[in-house]
């Protein structure tokens, strides 16, 4: 009889098994006959592990603990856990002032010549909100898109871009905090912050003067003005008015949705 290919592996893997299925009972007999050859009465050793010497891993900032060393490596290595570690080195509105001032102060000396003289945070993010269009001669042109530069600039400098949404209006995620850390409450108070904003840099517009020599420059300032200017900066899609759908701003949610 001709043995084929397929009758083969099937030998070999039998084979395999029995193999593996004597060391077996080879090794329960050799531990049978130890067990055979203890004095009468005598207690039978087991083998108990020491949780004294288990250590443990835990990680206050994402609420997680193991006794396993390889998961503690990859958690350590994990993008929310690395984010967490970084916002907690962050000293709060101490740090948020000290960035602002690292950024402005190239372009406008006298923060870095009194530094103490500029602690209002929404007065230096207006600043930054109108730093990269401030021209030379003074004078203060637009960006394209005034009302999402003024979102990504407070997000930046005041929120640490750490916050996003999902399609639902009532749920504000995070990329750094634990649900425990925050409330839908940073949406409105991310508003205000906007607001503030925007009241300072239409001073700064007022006294600068606006840059509007060329269309494209005339165009930009009139969609701060409809979007931005008149502070009536829309939450929802529902909120915005004609002129800014035309312009076609972005509305507070629809940002929050692209920060995820």
């Amino acid at each position: 009889m001709q043995i084929n290919a397929d009758i083969r592996g099937v030998l070999r893997t039998a084979a395999k098994g029995l193999r593996q299925l004597a060391t077996a009972v080879k090794t329960l007999a050799k531990s049978a006959t130890q067990l055979a050859d203890l004095p009468p009465d005598s207690e039978i050793p087991v083998q108990v592990q020491d949780q004294a010497k288990t250590e443990l891993f835990k990680c206050a900032l994402c609420s997680y603990q193991t006794g396993n060393k390889t998961d503690w490596k990859r958690h350590l290595k994990r993008q929310k856990h690395l984010s967490r570690v970084e916002a907690s080195e962050q000293p709060g509105e101490d740090k948020r002032l000290l960035v602002l001032h690292n950024q402005l102060k190239k372009k406008y000396p006298a923060i870095e010549e009194s530094p103490d003289d500029y602690q209002d945070i929404d007065y230096l993010c207006a600043l930054a909100y109108l730093q990269k269009m401030h021209r030379k001669t003074g004078k203060q042109a637009m960006v394209v898109d005034p009302l999402r530069h003024l979102f990504e600039t407070v997000h930046k400098f005041i929120y640490k871009d750490q916050f996003y949404m999902r399609a639902g209006r009532n749920q504000m995620l995070s990329k750094t905090l634990s649900r425990f850390e925050y409330t839908f409450k940073v949406f409105d108070q991310f508003y205000n912050s906007c607001r503030q904003v925007v009241e300072f840099s239409n001073e700064m517009v007022k006294d600068r003067g606006k840059c509007d020599r060329y269309e494209h420059n005339r165009r930009n300032w009139e969609c701060y003005l409809y979007c931005v200017e008149n502070v009536n900066l829309p939450k929802y899609l529902k909120d915005k008015t004609s002129k800014q759908k035309d312009y076609d701003c972005i509305s507070l949610h629809e940002y929050f949705q692209t920060c995820g």
